[in-house]
């Protein structure tokens, strides 16, 4: 665990948590532009945030005081690593819900990337428990309530983002489970559209999207992080049940 050493570092991450300063690049979802990074993810109970800021070609990950701005701890990681957004609005994630485990992933510079880098942080030491490197393209989409398991959209298209798979990855295991957790070219009724916002039941278990449904109807999609080896998740569109 490193303290900060001189009061520029101090006051550049506890800016960044506070005014949420931002840079060109995305975070993992198929676009350009947002990037979660500097305003940084949240603890459930609001005691602590999570940011991060580039400092040349290795990146600065803090933990900082929400209730003033102090920055209580710091590690400096090689490479280029983000807070992941899961929906257009900026919505956070990687933080499993017990606040315990912290989910990184490289910004893209492009559409479709042929490898996806993530890593795995213990939050109270910020120390480097995993490195993920998959071949292809892949965005984060949640984690489970302890960090057990992370979820990824694999987009599976060269052109087109819609065409996407979501898997889980087991993080004590370290690998990705072959069986796709949702597939939306199996379903009569098909997953289509941009992830608007998300939010999470207060215990982690659930993460609801609302997607723009393209030219169809909007709907929510809700995905059970507790779930695998099983794995299963629904969706709901509008006025429906």
């Amino acid at each position: 665990m490193k303290r900060l050493c001189t009061p520029v570092l101090l006051l550049c991450a506890a800016a960044a948590a506070l005014f949420g300063a931002g840079d060109a690049r995305a975070d993992g979802l198929p676009v350009l532009g947002i990037d979660d990074g500097a305003s940084g993810v949240a603890t459930v109970a609001g005691t602590a945030r999570y940011v991060t800021l580039q400092d040349g070609r290795d990146t600065l990950v803090a933990r900082v005081n929400p209730h003033g701005g102090q920055v209580e701890t710091f590690r400096l990681l090689a490479g280029t690593l983000t807070i992941p957004a899961v929906a257009y609005d900026g919505s956070p994630g990687g933080l499993s819900a017990d606040g315990r485990r912290l989910v990184l992933i490289e910004p893209r510079t492009s559409f479709p990337r042929a490898r996806t880098k993530l890593v795995v942080l213990d939050t109270e030491s910020l120390r480097l428990l995993e490195t993920i490197d998959l071949k292809g393209d892949f965005s984060f989409d949640a984690v489970s309530p302890h960090g057990g398991f992370a979820y990824l959209i694999q987009y599976t298209s060269p052109t087109d983002p819609n065409v996407y798979l979501v898997r889980a990855f087991d993080l004590t295991a370290g690998r990705l489970l072959p069986t796709p957790v949702t597939d939306p070219r199996e379903h009569a009724d098909k997953m289509r559209g941009r992830p608007l916002t998300r939010v999470a039941s207060p215990d982690g278990r659930w993460a609801y999207t609302l997607y723009d449904g393209g030219s169809g109807t909007p709907f929510v999609h809700a995905l059970d992080t507790t779930s695998c080896g099983s794995c299963t998740s629904g969706s709901t569109r509008a006025g429906g049940s």
